[in-house]
């Protein structure tokens, strides 16, 4: 049963993805988001620790293409739902 003492993280090792792969996984995971939220509870879902990736789009849509996968993960730090850093 999930409640409050609950959380979920899984880490997978993406030191060699391509700069693109970077940008759909931030993308698709923004895209699923409400759906991932439903896997811990509602207290765990948005506060400081936590920010939502669609934040992150927002960030990309914004910044020039040639962005690297190591810029991009270097604007990031650990508090996003998907951590980059």
């Amino acid at each position: 049963k999930v409640d409050t003492r609950c959380g979920l993280h899984v880490h997978v090792d993406a030191r060699d993805l391509s700069t693109e792969t970077v940008k759909n996984a931030i993308k698709r995971y923004a895209r699923h988001e409400n759906e991932i939220d439903k896997l811990v509870p509602s207290a765990r879902r948005n506060n400081s620790y936590c920010q939502p990736m669609r934040d992150m789009v927002s960030w990309l849509d914004n910044r020039p293409a040639s962005h690297t996968a190591r810029q991009i993960a270097e604007v990031s730090d650990r508090y996003w739902k998907l951590n980059l850093a």
